[in-house]
């Protein structure tokens, strides 16, 4: 079962018609001729072994397959002449997998800050789906609607296979006396929602949903932090109207607003308030087979309450 092919190697490897899953290279002590490389580069076979007898030419190639696809995966010397200053070396190369594709499906400045802490990279894709309640459901329900809704409407412009990713939606809501609270109309609104809001307890719900759009598995949650807010003076609340700040926010403000400074976390998890639960999204991440990168870390929970049950993990 062995067939033969003769020609010059880098004109062989372009004319392969299956790619292979492994290929052999055993070059003379000058090395690979650069064309070799560059044609072996663009078949990409998952891995490479390479012996050498001239550990300065391995060297150099190494050096332009790991500017490639490619990472070391072991070397091997082997003294096959004792007594002399040769040395045969066998590398083994394995191609490093591209980072996947990951896509918010939100606008929003915070969750886009909030991925962006994770050390992720990720294309923002707003689903612009309609936020209106549905009479009789709760807050809850509405969030886990409405994250599912945003995922699936990105998901379904991701139509052929190269495009394959994992999408993320998010919904957030303010809780008080069983309401949602949501986003402002206008300033009017946001006037009302702070008088409302100001010296009361609360909580904050977010729901996220991740869609792995290649095998159409998801993944839905949604997690509550309790939260408390000060008697925020009138005249503050025009200043942050004045501002803008409200204006595209559930309940008209923000935990993080280090002007304002309206309240703080009583239980729950931080970043789920802020509008997208890091601890969380990261479990569903990883349930549905998404690699985090090398180096990944998660930001620095400490603002989360010890209740929080993902609070000062790192989950890679």
């Amino acid at each position: 079962n062995v067939e033969f092919v003769l020609g010059k190697t880098e004109h062989v490897l372009g004319s392969i018609a299956e790619k292979p899953d492994v290929v052999l290279l055993d070059p003379p002590r000058a090395g690979c001729q650069r064309e070799a490389l560059r044609s072996l580069l663009k078949l990409a076979p998952p891995r490479i072994v390479y012996v050498s007898c001239d550990p300065e030419t391995l060297a150099r190639d190494l050096k332009l397959l790991c500017q490639g696809p490619y990472q070391v995966a072991s070397i091997q010397p082997l003294d096959m002449f004792p007594q002399t200053h040769h040395v045969e070396c066998v590398a083994v190369l394995e191609r490093i997998a591209p980072p996947p594709r990951i896509i918010l499906a939100s606008g929003s400045p915070r969750r886009k800050e909030l991925l962006s802490d994770l050390g992720l990279d990720f294309e923002v894709k707003p689903s612009n789906v309609d936020e209106e309640v549905i009479p009789g459901e709760t807050p809850q329900e509405m969030v886990l609607r409405l994250s599912a809704a945003k995922a699936q409407a990105v998901a379904d412009t991701l139509d052929e296979p190269a495009e394959d990713g994992y999408v993320i939606g998010a919904d957030s809501t303010v809780v008080f006396e069983g309401r949602a609270i949501g986003k402002p109309v206008d300033a009017d609104d946001a006037r009302r929602m702070l008088h409302e809001l100001s010296g009361t307890k609360h909580c904050v719900t977010t729901g996220v949903t991740v869609i792995d759009v290649g095998s159409g598995r998801w993944l839905t949650d949604s997690m509550i932090g309790d939260v408390v807010l000060r008697d925020i003076t009138d005249e503050e609340i025009e200043e942050s109207i004045a501002s803008g700040t409200p204006m595209d926010k559930a309940g008209a403000y923000a935990i993080q607003d280090v002007e304002l400074r309206p309240g703080e976390l009583l239980e729950g998890c931080y970043t789920n308030v802020v509008g997208l639960p890091l601890c969380r999204l990261t479990q569903m991440l990883t349930e549905l087979g998404c690699p985090l990168p090398p180096g990944w870390a998660m930001p620095n929970q400490a603002n989360c309450k010890t209740d929080c049950p993902f609070a000062g993990e790192n989950l890679a």
